[in-house]
């Protein structure tokens, strides 16, 4: 499950990290700043549950991955554009935990573990700057795999 946070009811404060506002309009995120996204998601991967009827699932919940790290730090916004990604997926994790679905980061697979690698140097985005390449491809998939195919535990919440 991905979804893109914009318009969810977060706190838009992150849009001059992607070039719709000045960049000294960057606000600070904190995980609380996330739950609007993370209630959504909630209730979608509630919806999966219903929807299986008590049949085994497999329930994969990722996060954003950053192909803009260049961009980030030639206009010195990498530092708290970052901290918002990280917030958003630390709101994700736990959202997957609370409905039974299995987290994994596109942002470590991408970014790396402590997300200071630039997946464009890495050669996991295409040419078009923003979409995975072959190799960031294999490398999510090889994420996904690495998890296993088990079913999704049951909700905790």
């Amino acid at each position: 499950l991905w979804a893109n946070p914009f318009g969810s009811g977060i706190k838009e404060g992150l849009a001059p990290c992607f070039g719709e506002a000045p960049a000294n309009e960057i606000d600070r995120f904190s995980v609380e700043d996330w739950e609007p996204f993370a209630d959504l998601t909630g209730e979608v991967l509630d919806a999966i549950v219903a929807a299986r009827a008590g049949a085994p699932t497999v329930v994969r919940v990722t996060d954003l991955y950053v192909p803009v790290m260049t961009q980030w730090r030639d206009r010195g916004i990498l530092e708290i554009c970052m901290a918002g990604m990280e917030t958003m997926s630390d709101a994700l994790r736990m959202v997957a935990a609370e409905h039974g679905a299995t987290f994994v980061s596109s942002l470590d697979v991408y970014n790396g573990p402590e997300h200071q690698t630039d997946p464009v140097e890495a050669g996991f985005i295409r040419g078009d700057g923003l979409h995975p390449s072959a190799a960031g491809g294999q490398a999510m998939a090889e994420a996904l795999a690495a998890v296993g195919f088990e079913p999704s535990p049951a909700p905790t919440s």
